[in-house]
């Protein structure tokens, strides 16, 4: 019984000494930005469908970024939050990475499209922002237009009791919870028509556990990208759909 309760007395011990560490980090603004990052998968599924649209081609423009909490705080590189993270930028430029993101992933599936990094335009009327594109864009087509109305995770870490009336963050456990929502335009460049449109969205959570510093941002950074994914195979399909 006396080596029991040394072990949860260190255990404890332990827990704290990495609570405290945490927290003196995140008060002096030591703790680095979460890193995005992409890789495309592609969908089996999709091959024959992509295979009868033939060469269809697709110009992807840069999104422009309509989170609301980002734009109520003033941050547009905040991607994150939760208890025992506060809030959570990235050095990656949010609205490059996910348009560049949606290319990548279509050019996966089989549909040729390309992202034309050209200045972001009002989303407003789509034949507004259709003129303004088309010296950046050297061929006719359908064209890309999106607004990012989600893209973020929130990371929430369980407490536990050290005695009737204290407890501290489990920094060892955490759920994730991630949200992704498009505001997505398929607009015929030539005529300035819209193909279609509408807001496409996927959401996931997740338990995790680990033992080394920063894997509970790794793992969330994660999720996010396949949620991303699964709103690019949405609009993927939505595209198919139409030059079929």
């Amino acid at each position: 019984m006396g080596w029991n309760l040394l072990k949860t007395f260190r255990e404890r011990r332990a827990r704290t000494m990495m609570f405290f560490c945490l927290l003196t980090a995140g008060l002096s603004g030591c703790v680095p930005g979460v890193s995005l990052q992409f890789s495309p998968v592609g969908d089996p599924t999709m091959d024959r469908e992509i295979h009868e649209i033939g060469d269809s081609r697709l110009s992807i423009v840069t999104f422009s970024d309509d989170r609301p909490v980002p734009k109520g705080s003033g941050d547009p590189r905040l991607i994150g939050w939760g208890t025992g993270t506060g809030t959570l930028d990235t050095r990656t430029d949010i609205k490059e990475f996910v348009s560049r993101s949606f290319a990548s992933e279509m050019n996966r599936l089989g549909i040729r499209a390309r992202w034309v990094p050209v200045p972001v335009q009002p989303f407003g009327a789509p034949e507004k922002r259709v003129q303004a594109y088309r010296k950046f864009l050297a061929e006719d087509g359908l064209v890309l237009l999106g607004r990012i109305r989600e893209f973020q995770f929130q990371v929430d870490h369980p407490r536990f009791a050290m005695g009737a009336e204290f407890s501290i963050l489990d920094m060892q456990n955490a759920r994730i919870r991630v949200q992704v929502e498009m505001d997505l335009r398929f607009v015929d460049l030539g005529t300035g028509d819209v193909v279609w449109e509408g807001i496409l969205s996927s959401g996931q959570e997740k338990d995790v556990h680990y033992r080394k510093r920063g894997q509970d941002l790794k793992a969330a950074s994660a999720l996010l990208s396949d949620t991303l994914r699964n709103v690019i195979i949405q609009a993927s399909k939505k595209f198919v759909a139409k030059e079929r």
